[in-house]
């Protein structure tokens, strides 16, 4: 367990070699050992019926740096010549070191230029032999591993993005995309440059992430403009009320103005003949203001209602558009895969009248909301999530009961974990190849990892 978590820290060093060079490589592999670096070596012959390229590929993608062992042989290799192509095609910085003399031989054109480093006794270099060698590849070896690293990680998630037809669900998002922006911001000077598929992989990342901030801003201008008109109807509304109380009012003061007016005439027409018949017009003059007035009253209150009715149409109309635009974001979000936020949007689009939200209470229940959320519910099963540092997983098996369960990733470390406490229990090395699939023994007592140098491991 120990070794397979010192090693994800150490610097990964692919060494390039020539077959006839084996016994030199396999000296300075003891050696980048001993200096606590990972390196990785094919000792396996290549045949020519075998796709060695795909092979030898995913071992250069896998390391951090690479190591080429020069001599007349590797200069004349085309595949070692294949291989510088392909590390640098993959972003990774090249050192080469002779271990014996070129004797006129020509080097790989893209090792023309860079510095060697003498593991051999070159009488035109003083002090060159194999132990200054060792402490010059060292020196060369010392950069900052943590970010190498990091672009060894964005190298393979990169590549496997491509490989799968690019879905923007394997784009790295949010707080993972702010940390690799970041890391781009802080390069060091020695360290490569980022390749193109590296580049591509981030600009889509940022490019999505973007989209994505985008449709929520869109979202919240459009609740906003939906809660200004919902504001707007209530204010008409409550105008229209204070209109009909104004009315209400004046009708009982004008009333009972008239009816006094109209109980004095006829007292003063009892005792004073000769104006009885003025006063009894002035009566019904008084009566006929009073029914104009109470007409008006009812005229007034009739258009208060009919301005509730179109307050209470508009609330309706936001609150069911409300929830069709929800049910649209939902119904995306499902589409993007992201299960967790389609459940919440598909559920703010339902009614709830236990809420003590009037804007959820009102909600008038909107049936094409329900698709999106039995979809989101029976896509959500997870119970415990499982991380562990920057190891991401590729593969899972699950031990019977359900206690236990061992994932491959794709750093090469298989992982043991209990279920109940989502401790790990036990990490493999599985070797130079990433885990592409992982199965139990009937017994359960072995663990068979598919890798992706087309080798098992058991």
């Amino acid at each position: 367990m120990s070794s397979a978590t010192d090693n994800s820290k150490k610097l990964k060093v692919f060494i390039s070699y020539s077959r006839r060079d084996l016994e030199f490589a396999d000296q300075l592999t003891a050696v980048l050992k001993l200096q606590d670096f990972d390196p990785i070596i094919d000792r396996v012959g290549i045949h020519a019926a075998e796709k060695w390229e795909t092979r030898l590929s995913q071992l250069i993608l896998a390391a951090d740096i690479v190591v080429f062992v020069l001599s007349p042989d590797s200069a004349a290799s085309e595949i070692c010549g294949w291989e510088v192509e392909e590390a640098i095609k993959r972003g990774k910085q090249v050192i080469p070191i002779l271990c014996r003399s070129l004797e006129g031989s020509q080097p790989h054109a893209r090792l023309r230029d860079l510095n060697y480093i003498h593991f051999y006794a070159e009488p035109e270099m003083p002090g060159s032999g194999f132990g200054t060698g060792q402490v010059r590849l060292v020196e060369a070896l010392s950069v900052d591993i943590t970010w190498l690293r990091e672009q060894t990680r964005l190298g393979e998630l990169a590549e496997r993005w491509d490989r799968r037809g690019q879905p923007n669900d394997l784009l790295v998002r949010g707080s993972e995309l702010a940390g690799y922006q970041k890391w781009r911001d802080d390069k060091p000077g020695n360290a490569p440059a980022l390749t193109p598929e590296q580049s591509n992989f981030l600009a889509a990342s940022e490019e999505a992430q973007t989209a994505r901030e985008s449709t929520e801003a869109k979202r919240l201008e459009d609740m906003a403009q939906a809660q200004q008109k919902q504001a707007e109807a209530l204010k008409a509304a409550e105008l229209a009320h204070k209109e009909q109380a104004k009315a209400a009012k004046t009708l009982a003061r004008r009333t009972f103005a008239g009816l006094i007016g109209a109980a004095v005439l006829v007292v003063v027409a009892s005792g004073a003949g000769y104006f009885a018949y003025e006063q009894k017009n002035e009566a019904r003059f008084q009566t006929k203001i009073a029914t104009k007035e109470k007409k008006k009253s009812n005229d007034l209150l009739q258009i208060a209602k009919k301005e509730q009715r179109k307050a209470k149409k508009a609330l309706d109309e936001f609150h069911i558009n409300q929830s069709k635009y929800l049910a649209r974001l939902a119904t995306n979000q499902i589409k993007e895969g992201d299960y967790g936020t389609a459940l919440a949007l598909a559920l703010e689009a339902m009614p709830d009248f236990a809420s003590d939200d009037n804007q959820n209470n009102d909600r008038p229940y909107w049936q094409s909301a329900e698709v999106p959320l039995n979809i989101a519910m029976r896509n959500i099963r997870e119970k415990k999530i499982f991380t562990l540092g920057n190891i991401g997983f590729s593969a899972v098996a699950l031990f019977k009961g359900g206690k236990r369960f061992v994932t491959g990733s794709i750093g090469r470390v298989n992982i043991i974990w209990d279920t109940q406490t989502g401790k790990h229990l036990k990490m493999l090395e599985s070797g130079g190849g990433h885990v592409e699939s992982i199965a139990l023994s009937k017994d359960e007592t072995r663990i068979v990892a598919g890798l992706s140098d087309h080798t098992a491991l058991i």
